[in-house]
């Protein structure tokens, strides 16, 4: 069973449930080789590597998710959000910008359009304030 891709990523996803982030990014990336095609699996990867304080490395796996499921709207936020925790601003901003062009009535579109202004003028630079990243 443990060369099952539901079995690893469901235990991968217990992990995450209990902020286990090293066990959790170790049994996505199992599930993934099991099962490479699968978008939510590469997605979740990315958000547990965002979660376990390592945004270098989550870059390349949401583009990676991006990559499998160009429509997936928050995966562009969650990208954004990473871009932004490692100060790159112009991608944040693009990635932001990609996410409101897909889903402009998001619940989330009003705050991330105020959030992508400050940016744009520079007013929340180095602050931290980056919307949260969906499950």
């Amino acid at each position: 069973m443990p060369n099952k891709w539901s079995f690893r990523f469901n235990l991968a996803h217990a992990l995450s449930s209990a902020d286990k982030w090293d066990r959790a990014v170790a049994e996505y990336r199992e599930a993934v080789r099991l099962f490479p095609a699968d978008y939510a699996t590469q997605y979740n990867l990315a958000l547990a590597l965002y979660k376990k304080g390592d945004a270098a490395a989550a870059v390349s796996e949401f583009e990676r998710a991006i990559a499998l499921a160009p429509n997936e709207a928050t995966f562009h936020q969650s990208l954004g959000m990473t871009y932004e925790k490692l100060g790159r601003v112009p991608d944040a901003v693009r990635e932001y910008r990609k996410f409101l062009e897909m889903d402009p009535q998001s619940p989330d579109a009003a705050k991330l359009r105020s959030h992508v202004e400050a940016l744009m003028t520079g007013q929340m630079q180095g602050r931290g304030t980056s919307p949260s990243p969906r499950p």
